[in-house]
């Protein structure tokens, strides 16, 4: 008896370990890093409030692939919280942050602003 519950907790224990490597794919995943070189570095000269007044086209492509890779409240969240603290870190002026979206024309908001409440 006791021989077959261990199989059946071994058995059990496997198929979880392949459902979480199956979900937990890049796909399922924004990293930090990402956000950081597809944004926050393209974006920096418009957003610190220099004599840039308008972002680059490369800041604006960059900022519309991340958020097409956002496509679910837990990835917003985590972008939301790592697109804040690089915010905060660089300087980000918050008034440039919330101009971002409108003049890349993104649907979605990007949540740069180092103000963001990423917990609603």
């Amino acid at each position: 008896m006791e021989s077959k519950m261990k199989s059946w907790v071994v058995l059990v224990f496997g198929l979880m370990i392949l459902i979480l490597r199956a979900t937990a794919s890049p796909q399922n995943f924004i990293n930090c890093q990402e956000a950081f070189n597809q944004v926050a570095i393209p974006c920096k000269p418009f957003l610190q409030r220099t004599s840039v007044t308008s972002p680059s086209q490369t800041c604006c492509e960059g900022a519309k692939l991340l958020m097409k890779q956002d496509n679910a409240p837990g990835l917003r969240k985590g972008l939301c919280f790592c697109l804040r603290s690089i915010a905060i870190y660089l300087e980000f002026d918050p008034d440039r942050a919330k101009q971002l979206s409108p003049l890349c024309k993104l649907d979605v908001p990007i949540p740069i602003d180092p103000n963001e409440n990423c917990n609603s």
